[in-house]
């Protein structure tokens, strides 16, 4: 038997005129709102132990350190009794691109809102604490149940948008355009909570697929497919079971999945069946709350099979990870590397373009050159899964678009100086965001994106739950979750829910066969790659740790993370009226 509670708040934000977080378009700003969004928060405890777990899941396009460093202040200062920590309070967000920005400490991730905006940030900050102060409040006797199961490909919820790279993968087999339906992860996997007399009180779901329903043409606050999901379970359930019943719909490993399938010529991109991205939200939100349902009355029958509850969280520099080995190919001396974004970033994808959307041929030939520069990256075979050959110490085929790790020392496309740039203002606002900064000395001291970053696990019974800063593809999901699979056996777990957008945030997680196509999601892997090979590096420390230990030190959370200053973030402020 555990202790459990739950609840719901609205982040109760209009701010019009910022810019909305996922896109990467200057112009895509708040005008309105078509349908709130919310964050919904678990908080379950062992009784005996005291052992104590929250899980957050926000309806934003990411969780930044900014985001849990001051959640975790807030309840220290004004909550210190409940005994929330870093190990034991796990934030995600669904990525929904409809929702403002704005409350990151890092520059790449404000540029286009354009700024940092302390309404926002506030704003979330204080509806997150409330939710896991009114869980912790409502904590009752109760149980949770589990249930795992694939959502059938005859259901059009998912697809890969980039099987070129998928295809690169040797656990693929090789898949057509038309087939990309069978590239994608469709297990859902639904967590159940039910009070001491087994009524249901609420549901946790994670599955993935991009939270792009609604595209960049779009100006009002929206959560997209995985909010109807919830709107439409708690619908039905408060009408069934209870009249305070919530259901949150988790993100899982959708960096390489999307919603959309149909080509629309009208308005040249991906998208649903429908020619309204409404329509279209509320068409994949129905998929996914159906399964879940039929996996919520599953779960009924299947308690978690022990009272278990461990958590453990570290931060690591990931852009300078010695990796494992047996990650790396069985290739010793390989290593994560500095934060870069490459050019296929801005090419974007069919349900996103990017201003370099068309000059992909240009893209792939400078990707090209500069692995043949960087040390002859390519091994050139006739085995088409033999081709990529990483060397252990370089970015490889990746034209650097930013040096993010250098910040204001970096160089733009290798030519331009990031602290002073030479590029005129007129070619995009961006660029004139950013010599504004430059010249009142806002660009700051940090790297542009977080490097010190945090990984953490949590173990529900014989559930596992590893929270991840990026957006992992299909293949780096299967690749994680089966390195973790025989060290978590050692203490009961056999159910394990990837969940990505967690805690912080820095891009995309491929693994090194898809990095080397530098598709969009390459170009977004920062670390190198042995991006995720120094993920499956790290948590298979940190779960030996936890198996081995069952408790680490509130102090042992590795390094610190990186967060501005007051005056960085005042220069770094919000360009525009005051958000409403």
């Amino acid at each position: 038997m555990f202790e459990v509670g739950l609840a719901k708040d609205t982040i109760d934000l209009c701010p019009l005129g910022v810019g909305m977080l996922g896109y990467g378009i200057y112009s895509q700003r708040v005008e309105g709102t078509i349908r709130p969004i919310h964050v919904r928060t678990f908080v379950v405890r062992n009784p005996q132990t005291r052992q104590l777990l929250a899980y957050v899941c926000a309806e934003i396009c990411f969780i930044t350190q900014a985001l849990r460093s001051g959640v975790l202040e807030s309840l220290s200062r004004h909550h210190p009794d409940l005994g929330f920590n870093e190990h034991n309070l796990m934030l995600t967000a669904i990525h929904t691109h409809s929702a403002p920005g704005g409350f990151s400490h890092h520059l790449i991730y404000n540029l286009t809102i354009p700024g940092y905006v302390p309404e926002v940030y506030q704003t979330l900050v204080d509806t997150i604490v409330n939710t896991i102060v009114t869980a912790h409040q409502t904590l009752a006797p109760g149980r949770m149940c589990i249930a795992q199961g694939d959502i059938p490909v005859s259901e059009d919820v998912a697809f890969n948008r980039s099987l070129k790279a998928y295809n690169l993968n040797p656990e693929t087999e090789e898949l057509r355009p038309e087939e990309s339906a069978y590239g994608v992860n469709r297990t859902m996997t639904v967590l159940r909570f039910e009070n001491k007399e087994h009524a249901p009180i609420g549901m946790f779901c994670w599955f993935g697929v991009h939270c792009t329903s609604f595209h960049s043409d779009n100006n009002f606050i929206s959560p997209d497919n995985k909010g109807d999901a919830s709107l439409k379970f708690e619908y039905r359930a408060r009408r069934e079971f209870n009249s305070n019943f919530i259901a949150g719909f988790s993100q899982a490993t959708p960096g390489d999945v999307s919603p959309n399938f149909r080509w629309d010529p009208t308005r040249r991109l991906s998208a649903g069946p429908y020619d309204d991205d409404q329509n279209n939200s509320e068409f994949n939100g129905d998929i996914q709350y159906r399964h879940a349902w039929r996996l919520f009355s599953q779960a009924a029958r299947q308690p978690l099979k022990s009272d278990t509850l461990l958590a453990g969280l570290r931060y690591e520099d990931h852009g300078a990870i010695k990796v494992n080995p047996q990650y790396a190919d069985g290739r010793a001396g390989a290593s994560t590397l500095p934060g870069t974004l490459g050019l296929s970033m801005i090419m974007g994808t069919a349900e996103g373009r990017g201003p370099l959307f068309y000059a992909a041929p240009l893209v792939k030939a400078l990707n090209r050159l500069t692995g043949m520069v960087k040390f002859g990256y390519y091994k050139t075979t006739k085995r088409r899964k033999d081709k990529f050959h990483p060397i252990l110490h370089s970015h490889g085929p990746k034209f650097s678009l930013l040096d993010l790790h250098k910040g204001t020392q970096g160089k733009a496309l290798f030519l331009f100086k990031q602290g002073d740039p030479s590029i005129p203002g007129w070619v995009d606002p961006t660029v004139k965001r950013v010599r504004k900064l430059a010249r009142i000395g806002g660009l700051g001291t940090l790297p542009w994106t977080p490097e010190i970053l945090p990984i953490q696990l949590f173990i529900l019974g014989n559930f596992a739950l590893p929270a991840l800063p990026g957006e992992p593809t299909t293949i780096a999901g299967y690749r994680l979750q089966s390195s973790l699979k025989e060290r978590l056996s050692q203490v009961g777990v056999d159910t394990i829910a990837i969940t990505g957008f967690a805690n912080a945030y820095s891009g995309y997680i491929t693994t090194h066969q898809e990095y080397a196509a530098q598709e969009y999601e390459g170009g977004n892997t920062l670390f190198g790659p042995w991006t995720l090979a120094g993920y499956q590096t790290r948590f298979d420390s940190l779960a030996r740790l936890l198996c081995k230990s069952k408790q680490i030190a509130l102090d042992d959370i590795g390094q610190n993370p990186q967060l501005a200053s007051k005056s960085e973030l005042h220069l770094q402020r919000f360009e525009g009226s005051t958000p409403k």
